[in-house]
């Protein structure tokens, strides 16, 4: 009896393989032929048009399709170990690159919020409906907030000054709060004070002050300059820490998400190697793109796949971050746009990682927290398989959304800790 079981199991597992290699290559096939529809046609129409292929195939074929997503519901798969000292496997790694269940749906039928940047993107056309998009957003009932707003002007080494906003709990005790000065993502081209708005609130919950800071932004302002200006502004809070009710003792943090994850992990260092007082505490640097080609440590290159990888992903695609480069125009070897060549992380403060599974820039985040590990910096990451670069900003609605913000928060509180 025993035996009959074992054939039974393994005849059963060997057929589910073999449905699910089958129905892999259905889906394979399906979303090729919609991606060849949407590249061919969808130009041509000049409209949004909402399509799903799979509506338009035989029964048979689309049931195949439903097996395989069910079958593969309930495939074992590696599992990542946050915050091992230990790195992720290259299976592993890659694992992480399936879609997630939750966003399944949207990307087996179109929406034009998956579309990526390419090089033909027009950059001031996306200023321009960003600008009235902001021009349309409702004014905030300034009494409801638990925080007071107060815009600024920080002067600059070569007498420019940059606008910031500083967040302050109406409730802030008189002998001073955290604090936290945060850049913005956007590419280095795009964003402004609004962009971080959530973060810098969520700050304020916990009962510290944000300062948020814009910067001169590419094309018109290449790398580095906005490092530069991100430093300047760092070294000025740093002189008026009182006047900004931030208690360096209680925690002192410095953060952005994405490209501001890239600024934040530069000027952490440019602030340790100038001897700068009070010093940084911790750094908030979800997404960053901090390694590349160039700079990933040889012992690390073959873990370093997610562009390849992840080449065509929606959102932000591997042509993105190329479009991204041929505005901001970084040093492909220097420390101040990839991070992770500096010569050394020793010293450096403790360090907050989010990774996107679905991102070409995802094994940055990975590689740069292993080698930060290996310099014994204290370091914490949240990983989401199968998930786009920024994806909680396109898709608030999801519940790995929210879970991602509940992230957010126990990092941020990770980083307070003394």
């Amino acid at each position: 009896m025993t035996n009959h079981l074992s054939s039974a199991h393994v005849a059963s597992r060997r057929l589910r393989e073999r449905i699910n290699l089958l129905a892999d290559v259905i889906s394979r096939f399906l979303h090729k032929l919609q991606d060849l529809f949407w590249s061919t046609y969808v130009d041509e129409l000049g409209e949004e048009v909402n399509f799903d292929f799979t509506t338009h195939f035989d029964s048979s074929i689309i049931g195949a399709f439903d097996l395989y997503h069910s079958c593969r519901s309930i495939q074992e798969h590696p599992i990542p170990r946050y915050n091992s000292p230990i790195m992720l496997t290259i299976e592993e790694t890659r694992a992480l690159g399936e879609v997630h269940p939750e966003f399944e749906p949207i990307v087996r039928c179109y929406n034009p919020m998956l579309n990526a940047w390419n090089m033909d993107t027009d950059l001031y056309g996306i200023r321009e409906i960003m600008t009235q998009v902001r021009q349309a957003r409702p004014k905030p009932d300034l009494d409801a907030l638990s925080y007071r707003m107060e815009d600024i002007k920080i002067p600059l080494r070569d007498g420019h000054e940059v606008d910031a906003r500083v967040y302050t709990p109406k409730d802030a005790p008189s002998d001073g709060c955290p604090g936290i000065i945060v850049f913005h993502g956007g590419g280095f081209m795009l964003g402004d004070l609004d962009t971080e708005a959530g973060l810098c609130a969520t700050f304020t919950d916990l009962g510290g002050v944000a300062v948020n800071v814009d910067f001169r932004h590419a094309p018109e302002h290449p790398f580095p300059q906005a490092i530069e200006d991100a430093f300047d502004a760092t070294n000025w809070a740093t002189k008026n820490v009182s006047k900004l009710g931030i208690d360096p003792a209680k925690g002192f943090i410095i953060g952005g998400t994405s490209s501001g994850a890239d600024m934040s992990l530069a000027v952490a260092h440019l602030c340790q190697d100038a001897g700068m007082e009070p010093p940084l505490t911790g750094v908030y640097a979800p997404i960053t793109s901090g390694v590349n080609e160039e700079t990933v440590p040889e012992k690390y290159k073959d873990h370093f796949f997610s562009k390849e990888q992840n080449a065509n992903a929606p959102v932000f695609s591997t042509e993105s971050l190329k479009f991204v480069h041929s505005k901001y125009k970084p040093d492909q070897t220097s420390p101040l746009a990839f991070p992770v060549a500096f010569p050394t992380h020793v010293g450096q403060p403790k360090t907050y990682f989010q990774v996107c599974g679905l991102d070409p820039v995802r094994d940055c985040s990975l590689v740069l927290e292993q080698v930060y590990k290996d310099d014994g910096v204290p370091t914490k990451i949240h990983i989401y398989p199968g998930l786009p670069h920024a994806f909680w900003a396109l898709f608030p609605e999801l519940e790995i959304s929210s879970k991602r913000q509940e992230d957010v928060v126990e990092g941020l509180k990770w980083l307070l800790e003394q």
